[in-house]
């Protein structure tokens, strides 16, 4: 963390925008406020930035973010030490990208005859934080892993279940919109009750 928020610095002063390193703890955050100083105070780096006369602050570590600087996250790290001459005591982060961490998952069900099968299309939007989680999943890690542990999790509620077609991707950079589609087909869907004499189908 300390040599990539360093790269950047300097990387950012040689195009003529002002940028300093900065420590941050990532557990004790604004519970700093209560230590004495001391350099054991930190246990990660990351970077602030001045560009147009507004304030940014990165965490260079993490990978596989895109989008506008508005829609870049950053923990909610709350304190820094900034490392320049004129500082002299922990700086508050106002962070306003914390919260922009948003996953949904929507599940449509298309149920036809007792003895047809069942698709289920499974649609999973990533914003934020989350984006930058799932893109980085799908560059490291095989896709065929990625569908496989996503049926897995689906075989929990239907044994029956398998992939009708390959998993789908879209990477909205600009927006730092991330979606992900599964494709599935169910047998035996429905299950004979003979207690009230009928069919019946139950969803997880």
């Amino acid at each position: 963390c300390k040599d990539k928020s360093f790269l950047l610095v300097i990387v950012l002063r040689l195009l003529g925008i002002e940028a300093w390193p900065v420590l941050v703890n990532t557990t004790e955050r604004r519970t700093l406020d209560l230590w004495q100083p001391s350099p054991l105070a930190f246990d990660h780096a990351i970077a602030v930035v001045r560009l147009d006369g507004k304030i940014h602050w990165f965490d260079p570590t993490i990978n596989y973010q895109r989008g506008p600087l508005s829609a870049r996250y950053l923990p909610d790290y709350e304190r820094g030490l900034i490392i320049c001459p004129k500082t002299a005591s922990l700086t508050v982060i106002s962070n306003t990208s914390a919260d922009r961490c948003l996953t949904s998952v929507n599940e449509y069900y298309q149920l036809r005859g007792r003895d047809d099968l069942t698709d289920l299309k499974v649609v999973t939007v990533a914003t934020g934080g989350d984006a930058d989680v799932l893109r980085r999943q799908f560059a490291t890690v095989g896709r065929d892993k990625i569908q496989k542990g996503c049926q897995d999790f689906y075989s929990r509620y239907y044994p029956q279940i398998k992939f009708a077609q390959p998993i789908e991707f879209a990477d909205d950079e600009q927006q730092n919109r991330v979606q992900m589609t599964e494709f599935y087909t169910i047998e035996k869907m429905w299950t004979w009750s003979a207690d009230d004499k009928r069919f019946w189908c139950e969803f997880s």
